[in-house]
């Protein structure tokens, strides 16, 4: 039995500093779920990641913090 490693596909830099990386190489039309798990290790690792040079489109935007965590809908509170 062999083991592969499988290389990330991600490409994340960590900026000079307290924390924080540069993502770049992300196509949101083709996140998987070991892509998406890739983002996931990146934003624990880093807590802040800035993607450069990413036009989404207003549906992109919506179903991209998706990948990151659950998301959750904002019910208003009536006082």
């Amino acid at each position: 039995m062999t083991d592969q490693r499988i290389e990330p596909r991600l490409n994340v830099k960590a900026l000079d500093g307290a924390m924080g990386a540069v993502v770049a190489g992300l196509d949101v039309d083709n996140i998987d779920s070991d892509l998406a798990d890739e983002l996931r290790q990146a934003w624990t690792n880093h807590h802040v990641l800035f993607f450069l040079q990413l036009n989404l489109s207003p549906a992109q935007q919506f179903r991209s913090p998706g990948y990151l965590a659950q998301a959750r809908r904002n019910h208003r509170v009536r006082w």
